[in-house]
This record gives C-alpha cells, structure tokens and sequence, in this order.
C-alpha cells in the first residue's frame, strides 16, 4: 500500500540525487569551447550548481523544493534600528533558479 515518505527519506533522495550530481561533475569530460573564459575548476561548480538548482526548482526526478529565507525573530528589529533592510520569511524564491543563475553573471 502507498504512503506518504517520511522526512528521513526526502532528504535521503535529494543527498543521493546532490551526490550524483558531484560524482557527474568530477567525472565528466567537459566541452571547452562552451565557456573558453572560465577554467575547469569553474566550469565543474557552475555546473554543479546548476544542477543542484535544477533539482530544487523541481526539473529533476523528485519533486521541486521551497526556498525560504528563515531570518531569526530578532532580525527584522535589529535591521530597522540599523536603518538596513530585512528578509522577508514568507516568500519563496524557488522554481527558476537554475534558469537565472547564468542570466545574473
């Protein structure tokens, strides 16, 4: 009979998924010409940032994860006494970070 997945196994799926993404990462043969600016270092962490953005916005084989700032409850004060601006705790930024990360290079 199905059920609903326990927290424990959520986070055991998205680990796995995060370590084959850094296993593809070390691993691959990279395509040079692509990004002849950056060296290969920086190409595997872009890309594997990308990859674990793709699986928090849901484009993977488990479903999309929320991305919420958790500011602690003194935050807002101290940022207002500081004339600084504060995290919202109520919005989600997730669903096209993959999509942006590049277009904010």
């Amino acid at each position: 009979m199905s059920r609903e997945k326990t927290e424990d196994e959520v986070r055991k799926e998205f680990l796995e998924m995060v370590r084959a993404d850094i296993h593809f990462w070390k691993n691959t043969k990279l395509d040079y010409e692509a990004f002849p600016n950056e060296s290969d270092l920086e190409r595997r962490l872009n890309g594997l940032a990308f990859s674990i953005l793709v699986i928090l916005d849901g484009e993977s084989m488990i479903p999309g994860f929320k991305v919420i700032p958790d500011p602690h409850s003194d935050d807002k004060q101290y940022c207002i006494d500081n004339n600084e601006d504060w995290y919202p705790d109520d919005v989600d930024i997730s669903g096209c970070l993959h999509e942006q990360l590049h277009a904010h290079k």
